[in-house]
């Protein structure tokens, strides 16, 4: 029964158990009326009183907000609605309303007249369409007793196809269209779907348990998990699924799909036995953009690595990933992502300049990957910011502890992080509040901390990027573009962003100390960057002839195979306690350019 709302404006005679007085009663009904215009809501109530097939239970709400609580609270035989409400009108209410009120007759009460209105609310699912000025020639009563006429035929006539007999829930067929509808409804409110694969680890064999029983469990479970709104499917034995709407983000739907499973393998008694129900669960956040099939197919994908992942969950965004962007989804979730470091030495005294981090993915099948390996992938993912946020808070605190760091109290420069220019388009003010909170967290001076700027040309023609990386570099951070001369755009980037460091790229130390053009760029760099008083590290140096001739030039600050590899952060304090001077190097009696070194 609905309980009586609570609305000093109307009689409580008008809302609560409306009946025929001189009739025998054959239907109880409850209504839900959604209006909120008091003289229309009055003759409406006044006309459900003459029923005399029906006693009428009414709830009144007075916006889709009210509407959309009171089905979460109470359940109804029809809905009365009009299509022009403080927070919503026209068909997008009706749109609204049929989301939540999927299972029962919709019947529109309007003073609108328009043929394709009309039209299209019934190809969206309405039982009847009543005009308010012809209430009181017995419309309302007839749309009201022929939609629950034709809705419980219907009901009937599809049970077996769109309802699981044994438990009640939607089957594939009926899911189908209900993704169909939220997606629709997605792409209006701009919010996302989660569409969660449910797979029973270990269905019960026959005779160990009763199947239909279990099945039963799973589907009272998973509905336990969700709101009422929300959709249950049995697709078949050993595999449910559930249909979430308007959440914001993965986040979210993992958060679900963490409970489906944690609810799932809680102890239950049956047949005098405790039984435990293990699962998997695979998760698609979609925004409404791809296709039914699509979100299916990306779901199913989750799924597949879900039997794979130790904790028996995986939930991906967006339904065009392929194969490779769910396993970079695993290994963050798995922490397969590790940073290696490279030393930056100053080779004239032997001290360390400062470390690059460098990312490295451990695959539980190919071993360590590099980058180049991985790279194009993440940068055409969602998966970009979220790496690019860890690697930043990962090297800042490897930096601050002793293992980095050799002997304790010792200090080290600088730790280098690399950072995509699509980190900072499309990330926004985000990232700086990034870089804020790990210097906040780690107690890390802001000129201890460089960002190597990677595809920097990307960002020119963006001022509020360069403003961001200025008022970083105002707070201390130091700013470094990488590879520089790999391209033409190099000497613009110089000229246009706050860099403390240039990075002479390793294609143009590889010349040396042969190619006279390859001498002449690092010459003219070394030039400019003195000018300026702006650092220069040159990468990939391999030789001692490569190292040498860069001293020559006033370029003392090496990173390279010659002395020492990327390596895991164990490895560095046996690194630092067995490090000499290469004895091919170039004598200690060379020294360094004199220029400020901004934040050194």
């Amino acid at each position: 029964m609905v309980t009586k709302p609570n609305d000093p404006d109307l009689a409580a005679d008008q809302w609560f158990m409306l009946q025929g007085s001189s009739h025998p009663v054959h239907d109880r009904l409850a209504v839900l009326l959604v209006e909120d215009d008091h003289t229309d809501a009055t003759i409406v109530c006044a006309r459900l009183r003459g029923l005399d097939w029906a006693q009428v239970f009414v709830e009144v709400a007075k916006s889709v907000a009210e509407a959309r609580s009171a089905f979460q609270s109470g359940s109804f035989d029809a809905v009365l609605c009009d299509l022009n409400l403080r927070d919503c009108t026209g068909l997008e209410t009706l749109e609204t309303v049929l989301g939540f009120a999927r299972d029962v007759p919709v019947i529109v009460l309007t003073r609108l007249d328009s043929r394709s209105s009309v039209a299209r609310a019934f190809e969206l699912g309405v039982q009847d369409w009543v005009h308010k000025d012809s209430l009181g020639a017995g419309d309302l009563e007839r749309a009201l007793r022929h939609s629950l006429v034709r809705h419980r035929a219907l009901d009937r006539a599809v049970r077996e196809r769109l309802r699981d007999p044994a438990t009640g829930a939607a089957t594939g067929t009926l899911l189908e269209t209900r993704l169909e509808e939220a997606g629709a409804r997605c792409r209006r409110s701009g919010l996302n779907l989660g569409l969660l694969m449910v797979e029973l680890a270990d269905p019960p064999r026959p005779g160990a348990m009763d199947s239909r029983r279990l099945a039963e469990t799973v589907a009272r479970r998973l509905r336990s998990c969700v709101r009422e709104v929300d959709s249950v499917a049995r697709l078949d034995e050993s595999m449910f699924a559930v249909l979430v709407e308007d959440v914001q983000s993965v986040g979210m739907v993992a958060v679900i799909a963490e409970r489906v499973r944690a609810v799932l393998s809680e102890p239950f008694r049956l047949e005098e036995a405790t039984h435990t129900i293990e699962s998997y669960v695979g998760g698609a956040c979609a925004d409404g953009s791809d296709s039914t099939h699509d979100v299916l197919a990306t779901a199913e994908k989750a799924l597949r690595h879900a039997r794979r992942e130790p904790t028996r969950v995986a939930v991906v965004g967006g339904s065009t990933e392929s194969e490779e962007d769910l396993d970079l989804h695993l290994a963050l979730k798995l922490n397969q992502f590790v940073l290696w470091y490279q030393p930056q030495v100053e080779v004239t005294t032997g001290e360390l300049w400062g470390y690059e981090a460098l990312l490295r993915w451990v695959h539980p099948r190919d071993g360590v990957r590099v980058p180049a390996a991985f790279l194009g992938r993440v940068l055409a993912s969602d998966v970009l910011h979220q790496i690019g946020t860890w690697v930043t808070q990962e090297a800042t605190s490897a930096l601050v502890g002793t293992c980095i760091g050799g002997a304790e109290g010792a200090v080290i420069p600088r730790m280098s992080v690399n950072v995509h220019s699509r980190q900072l388009l499309e990330g926004g003010i985000e990232f700086s509040h990034v870089v804020d909170d790990v210097l906040e967290r780690t107690g890390l001076s802001p000129q201890r901390l460089e960002l190597e700027l990677i595809d920097g040309a990307m960002i020119l023609d963006s001022p509020s990027v360069v403003s961001q990386l200025q008022e970083l570099r105002d707070r201390g951070v130091r700013i470094a573009l990488d590879d520089f001369c790999s391209e033409q755009s190099s000497l613009a980037c110089l000229a246009r962003l706050p860099a403390s460091t240039v990075k002479i790229d390793r294609s143009v130390v590889a010349g040396l100390p042969a190619d006279p053009v390859s001498r002449a760029i690092v010459r003219g760099i070394s030039t400019i960057t003195g000018d300026l008083g702006i650092d220069v590290v040159c990468e990939g140096v391999e030789t001692a002839s490569q190292s040498e001739q860069l001293c020559e030039m006033g370029l003392t600050v090496h990173q390279g195979f010659l002395y020492a590899k990327p390596m895991p952060l164990e490895e560095i304090p046996t690194w630092r306690d067995g490090f000499r001077q290469v004895e091919e190097a170039p004598a200690l009696s060379l020294r360094p350019r004199e220029h400020p070194r901004e934040g050194a």
